[in-house]
C-alpha cells in the first residue's frame, strides 16, 4: 500500500517541487497554509507529514504543537522544512523532536532519504 504524504508549505513552488519529487513513491496530498494543514492531517491521516517552519498566520512550529497535542495526530512523523540555517533557528526546531527537517532550497535526494528513515521508524 503506498503510503500518504502530506506537505504544508505556503510557497506554490514548493509544494509543486515536492509534488513532482515525491509522486509515484508516495500518495501526495498538499496544503498551502497552517490550518489547511491540520484539517487534511486530521482527515486524510498521512503516514508522514514534510512542515514548513516559516509561514504567515500558522507557523510550523504551532502547526506541529497542534498536530502532538490531539490524538488522531500525535503519532504522525514530521520532517521541518526550512530556509532558515542559522545555528538558532535550527535549535529552535531539534528542541520540538520532529523526525527530521531539511534546509531549502530541497535537495530530492536528501529528502527522500529522510523520508524512508522517518517512515521505517514508525507503525
Amino acid at each position: 500500500m503506498t503510503k500518504k504524504i502530506l506537505a504544508i508549505d505556503d510557497s506554490p513552488i514548493v509544494l509543486r517541487s515536492i509534488k513532482s519529487v515525491l509522486t509515484g513513491e508516495y500518495d501526495v496530498i498538499l496544503a498551502d497554509d497552517g490550518e489547511t494543514g491540520l484539517h487534511k492531517a486530521k482527515e486524510c491521516r498521512p503516514d508522514l507529514i514534510l512542515l514548513d517552519y516559516e509561514m504567515p498566520d500558522i507557523d510550523g512550529k504551532e502547526v506541529f504543537t497542534t498536530l502532538k497535542l490531539d490524538f488522531r495526530t500525535e503519532n504522525i512523523p514530521v520532517i521541518f522544512l526550512t530556509g532558515v540555517s542559522e545555528r538558532e533557528k535550527v535549535e529552535e526546531i531539534v528542541i520540538l523532536h520532529p523526525a527530521g527537517y531539511v534546509l531549502k532550497p530541497i535537495d530530492a535526494v536528501q529528502l527522500k532519504k529522510k523520508i524512508r528513515i522517518a517512515l521505517s521508524h514508525c507503525r
